[in-house]
């Protein structure tokens, strides 16, 4: 029987980035998109089995470190990893993003195999 794929939720409002990230992760992950921080929202309390969140830090309205602190105030999410997928690439914006708990930064542009690997790597401590 096979292994059920771990959903992520994919957090961006630019297509192009978006696009770049399900190509990458489609065979290996189920997969929900949101293009802004209140609709991020809206897919967390609509599906309870979203195991990780790749989150843009530069959004218009509401910004990823806005979305992250909603999810760590929130009982039912804040297990939920989040990785930092931004082009704001300054040592203190990694600082700060990890700071506010998220687990991981990468800088744009990816690299797909990096992407891959972290994702890995966190789904394997939450499994732990």
């Amino acid at each position: 029987m096979l292994e059920s794929r771990a959903t992520l939720l994919i957090v961006d409002d630019e297509s192009i980035n978006i696009r770049l990230l399900r190509e990458a992760l489609k065979d290996s992950y189920r997969l929900l998109v949101a293009t802004s921080g209140i609709k991020a929202l809206e897919q967390l309390e609509k599906h309870s089995d979203i195991k990780l969140v790749l989150l843009d830090v530069s959004m218009p309205n509401m910004s990823g470190l806005e979305v992250l602190e909603k999810i760590k105030q929130n009982e039912k999410w804040i297990d939920i990893p989040v990785i930092f997928i931004t082009a704001m690439d300054q040592e203190g914006d990694e600082a700060e993003g990890l700071s506010r708990g998220a687990v991981d930064y990468i800088t744009k542009p990816i690299s797909v195999a990096i992407v891959k690997a972290r994702i890995h790597s966190q789904l394997l401590i939450l499994k732990a």
